[in-house]
């Protein structure tokens, strides 16, 4: 995309990857100004069988992961990535995103049932994996959207691009 509308003057720093939700009046998480895309490249095998994110270097990254950042949480916003316990993982380990602040739903529109399962105390459940490194937020993939095979998660973007790459 950048490349292709350099030449119209689209400033590549001027694209800034974001993470919002509905349940979070839309913005929960943005990267500095100007600083244009990150992205993190990593070890595609550690990642799908442990769930760490263990970045690797450009010149490793023919089979890599890459995942883009989205930045941190807005001021009086928290986010905290978590395993399938509720426990709070380390950083660079994949769990589900859950947040809190100002901005986050009270619950849903006369759904109390939903609203239950939709917090975790004071955390909201986004319904998304993700982790964190040196502050930004990488999104990973939606809890609905997790296929399980043998112990072993296999993402869509995984499956789409193994099907792009079929002549």
């Amino acid at each position: 995309f950048a490349a292709r509308f350099e030449k119209h003057g689209l400033r590549r720093a001027a694209l800034t990857p974001v993470y919002g939700l509905a349940e979070c009046t839309v913005g929960l998480a943005f990267p500095p100004l100007n600083r244009g895309p990150k992205i993190d490249r990593v070890d595609r095998a550690t990642f799908v069988n442990t769930g760490r994110a263990e970045a690797i270097s450009d010149g490793n990254a023919t089979d890599a992961l890459r995942f883009v950042a989205c930045g941190h949480p807005i001021p009086g916003h928290q986010i905290r990535i978590v395993d399938n316990s509720g426990r709070e993982v380390p950083e660079r380990h994949e769990g589900r995103l859950q947040f809190n602040g100002p901005s986050a739903t009270q619950g849903y529109y006369r759904n109390p049932e939903e609203t239950r399962r939709l917090f975790d105390g004071a955390w909201l459940d986004s319904g998304d994996y993700a982790y964190i490194a040196e502050g930004d937020v990488y999104l990973t993939g939606r809890a609905k959207d997790l296929i399980i095979r043998s112990g072993r998660n296999i993402y869509p973007y995984e499956l789409e691009e193994s099907v792009g790459n079929i002549p």
